[in-house]
């Protein structure tokens, strides 16, 4: 079984590091002491099974953490590390919970999570003690971690066999007996050598504490490994190793490998050697307060290293977080108590208190699983997070970012100054129930038509997705204002289905008369100018007015009626300049009803209009008019809804 489990984000920053160790633990320890996902999980196997049984029976993990280890989310906006399935945190909590050794190694610049920043499970990980691997001390970094992995107990492997010779006595055969310069060609392709032209080292023994330059140049190759790591085929590499070292150089292409093996020797040091402190430096010399700065240093000959006092390894790294200018001093002593000295300036910038300029929700308000983005802008500030649900943050200016909240919930974003002032801002996003869908109104017109003509169905719907009129017309738009046109051939009733979010329906009936056209009293035909007539919805905002020949809210001295408000509670339908109206009751009547009805200029009260109410109208405009009340809002200032139509041409006025 692999003795090593490599854990990693699979999608994250890491995974480019993750890679690149396991080819160089793979070199040094065996492929088949090696635990990585992607090479060891077969098609078709459980994914959860085969990691957990790996990591149970595994003598180390290695938890690869980036920068985004902490704070990668999933698609819905929450925090992948704190879901229990999710596979980083099983591979993790399994051996912590199996006592099993886990080294924390961070890349790119990572820094070791805090336990108040990691989920329960995970909080034992914050007290382990992390390795670090930089890009450019590589080498040294590798080299002490596999001396960890080997004080574990980790075996290195046995040194590779002879590869299987690449032609056999058949192959041989088949090619001899094609015959021709054919046959002798390929052979010659496919038998030319991998020319490994140099390996060498400059130079190929030092003193402890001193780097070698590996130099290469290979040709007829498809890759190139140095120790396991791919390689370019002619190129260099700097090595700084603590001990006469071994390396590998391999070739492979067509079937083929070529192998060379180099010793860089690394002299003892004389019993009387002086101590040197090889390098001591910052990756930066000025930041601003609670920046994390790593400090690197390499030294030869020392019996003993301090860093401002304290024992640490002859070669390491170490990350501080300084608040203020900071002086830090590396001693290494050797032999006779002879001592070398380095020091290191780290300036730290004055910069003000900690702010977060803005925090904004867009939409502040949101139906169920609908998300919102948490927008904000930090200032002066080292470290923040945002609860619940998000945890901390990595962009520390200006961002935003998406939350799905699931009932209404209130926002806290913390922010933590770099002299450990802390200041906080709270946002609400609002989580509201999502409307049934409503029917304003529903009519047709005319209500009656002559076998073969054809009738209007006018209406409105809100909050639906979807609307639907049967018979014969299927589904319509889920508009507010809207005619479609029937040819029924018999009375018709149509039924209106508006569709919401759910499943949640309302429904409204209407029906078209068809009526045969018989020998009637003689009339008389009044004829006026032809005109376009207007059909539809209005909302008349208590004390507006409008004009039904033109269907609009409003009008000037072309209005048609008024929506009054003599006070709160004494509210009127009055007619414009010029129109008169009659109250007709719950039924339609048509264009020759209203014709017929008895109108006046008398204003009619709110109160005796309740929904459903016909009225009609002859509009200033001289055309006949029908409106039904289709919603009456208030109570005052509230609005008046209705549904209307104004007719046009002729009008049929009965002999006397």
């Amino acid at each position: 079984m692999p003795t090593i489990f490599i854990s990693y984000r699979r999608r994250g920053e890491s995974a480019g590091y993750a890679g690149r160790l396991a080819a160089e633990l793979r070199a040094h320890f065996g492929p088949d002491q090696l635990f990585r996902d992607i090479e060891k999980i077969e098609p078709g196997r459980d994914f959860v099974e085969v990691i957990t049984s790996a990591v149970a029976s595994c003598n180390a993990l290695i938890a690869v953490i980036g920068e985004d280890w902490l704070t990668a989310t999933d698609t819905a906006g929450r925090r992948r590390l704190d879901d229990p399935q999710d596979f980083l945190h099983l591979e993790v909590t399994t051996a912590l919970n199996r006592n099993i050794r886990v080294i924390p190694v961070l890349v790119g610049e990572a820094t070791m999570p805090r336990a108040d920043d990691l989920p329960d499970a995970l909080k034992p990980l914050a007290r382990r003690q992390a390795h670090e691997l930089s890009d450019t001390r590589w080498d040294f970094d590798m080299q002490q971690l596999i001396a960890t992995l080997e004080k574990a107990g980790i075996r290195r492997r046995r040194s590779l066999e002879a590869p299987p010779p690449l032609l056999t006595r058949g192959w041989f055969k088949w090619a001899l007996g094609i015959g021709g310069a054919l046959a002798v060609a390929a052979a010659a392709w496919f038998l030319r050598p991998i020319i490994l032209g140099s390996f060498e080292a400059s130079p190929p023994e030092i003193p402890t504490g001193s780097a070698a330059m590996l130099r290469w140049r290979t040709a007829d190759a498809d890759e190139v490994e140095l120790d396991g790591m791919g390689v370019g085929p002619a190129d260099s590499a700097e090595v700084h190793p603590a001990r006469t070292t071994i390396y590998h150089l391999t070739a492979r292409g067509q079937d083929r490998q070529a192998d060379r093996k180099l010793t860089v020797r690394v002299a003892a040091a004389p019993p009387d050697a002086a101590p040197r402190i090889i390098s001591f430096e910052a990756d930066t010399s000025r930041v601003s307060p609670g920046t994390v700065v790593r400090l690197h240093w390499h030294t030869a000959n020392a019996e003993a290293v301090t860093l401002g006092g304290r024992p640490v390894a002859a070669a390491s790294s170490e990350r501080v977080t300084p608040t203020t200018t900071t002086s830090y001093q590396l001693i290494a002593t050797g032999a006779a108590g002879r001592a070398d000295t380095a020091t290191v300036r780290v300036e730290v910038l004055a910069v003000g208190p900690p702010r977060i300029d803005e925090l904004q929700a867009s939409p502040a308000a949101v139906t169920p699983g609908q998300s919102a983005r948490l927008c904000y802008a930090l200032v002066n500030v080292s470290r923040a997070r945002l609860d619940p649900g998000v945890g901390p943050l990595t962009s520390l200016g200006r961002d935003c970012l998406p939350v799905t909240p699931a009932q209404t919930t209130a926002y806290t974003l913390t922010a933590r100054g770099a002299g450990g002032q802390d200041v906080a801002r709270t946002i609400t996003v609002e989580v509201t129930a999502i409307p049934p869908p409503g029917i304003t109104y529903f009519f047709p017109t005319p209500e009656a038509v002559a076998p073969g003509n054809q009738a209007a169905l006018c209406y409105g719907v809100t909050a639906a997705d979807s609307a639907h009129i049967a018979p014969d017309v299927g589904a319509v738009k889920p508009v507010d204002k809207e005619c479609v046109p029937v040819t029924p051939s018999s009375t018709t009733t149509y039924t209106l289905t508006a569709f919401g979010s759910g499943g949640a329906t309302r429904t409204e009936r209407a029906t078209v008369d068809v009526v045969q056209v018989s020998a009637a009293a003689p009339v008389t035909t009044v004829r006026r100018p032809p005109t376009s007539h207007s059909t539809g919805s209005l909302t008349i905002p208590q004390t507006w007015t409008a004009d039904l020949d033109e269907g609009v809210v409003g009008g000037g001295a072309d209005a048609d009626i008024w929506f009054e408000a003599v006070t709160p509670t004494e509210r009127y339908v009055t007619p414009g300049r010029g129109a008169v109206i009659a109250k007709v009751g719950s039924q339609s009547v048509g264009r020759d009803g209203c014709v017929a009805a008895r109108l006046s200029a008398t204003k009619i009260s709110i109160a005796d209009l309740p929904v459903g109410t016909y009225v009609c109208v002859r509009t200033n405009g001289r055309r006949y008019a029908q409106f039904k009340v289709v919603a009456r809002v208030g109570p005052s200032p509230g609005v008046l809804q209705i549904g209307y139509t104004t007719w046009e041409g002729a009008v049929a006025i009965p002999s006397k």
